[in-house]
């Protein structure tokens, strides 16, 4: 009977090669693997820091980038705001000067301005006067047509109210003559224009007249005279 000697492993051979020489070759490629793994690892981790500190660097550039947009942009901001205080300023102090140009207007709309009696007034003194009739002498300064405009109005409402009327245009010697007079002269006629001009709130003066120059026109002898001066200047 013949008996089989057994193999070791050196006469086993897997593809040619003994189970001892691949053993061995298994053995170094698995510890270049290792190698290989660590030096990977290390690359990774390397490439890994040099790719976060790169992303850092932009990220601060971009900080720094986005820091002067925003400061660029809150100075333009800045200015853009300052121009506008000032333009606000500036239109505050145009519309001022247009109003006080405007105020100033008026002052001379109202100091140039002819004196008038207004329609309800003038209702109201007619009214007045005509409930006793008499005669008056309407004068008025001479050479001032705004005056001769306001005497004729007071003569057409003492006209209106019946009663006869003489107008004389007056040269004053040597003085000024402002405002409305209607001397006292005691007559009951004089007292009814006294109450009526009060009435309706026409300003007057009842003191004398200064001495009369040259008069232009007709006069009633003892009729009260209601006198116009010139208008009375602003004192503003």
């Amino acid at each position: 009977m013949k008996t089989e000697k057994p193999m070791n492993n050196q006469d086993r051979t897997i593809f040619g090669f003994s189970v001892d020489g691949l053993l061995e070759w298994t053995n170094v490629l698995y510890l270049l693997s290792v190698a290989a793994a660590a030096f990977f690892s290390v690359a990774l981790w390397r490439l890994s820091a040099i790719s976060s500190a790169n992303k850092d660097r932009q990220l601060d550039r971009y900080k720094v980038e986005a820091a002067e947009r925003i400061s660029s942009a809150e100075a333009i901001a800045k200015k853009a705001q300052e121009a506008s205080s000032l333009a606000d300023e500036r239109s505050k102090g145009l519309a001022l000067e247009a109003e006080n140009a405007k105020l100033e207007t008026e002052r001379l709309k109202a100091q140039m301005a002819w004196r008038t009696i207004p329609h309800d007034i003038s209702a109201k003194l007619k009214e007045i006067l005509s409930t006793t009739p008499a005669k008056v002498n309407i004068q008025h300064v001479a050479n001032d047509p705004e005056a001769l405009y306001l005497a004729i109005q007071i003569a057409n409402i003492f006209g209106e109210a019946k009663w006869e009327v003489q107008m004389l245009a007056v040269t004053m010697a040597g003085s000024l003559v402002f405002g409305i007079f209607v001397p006292d002269n005691q007559s009951p006629e004089t007292s009814l224009i006294h109450s009526g001009f009060s009435q309706v709130q026409i300003d007057f003066s009842q003191d004398p007249l200064p001495p009369a120059g040259m008069g232009f026109g007709g006069s009633i002898p003892n009729a009260p005279i209601v006198f116009i001066g010139s208008k009375k200047p602003s004192l503003d």
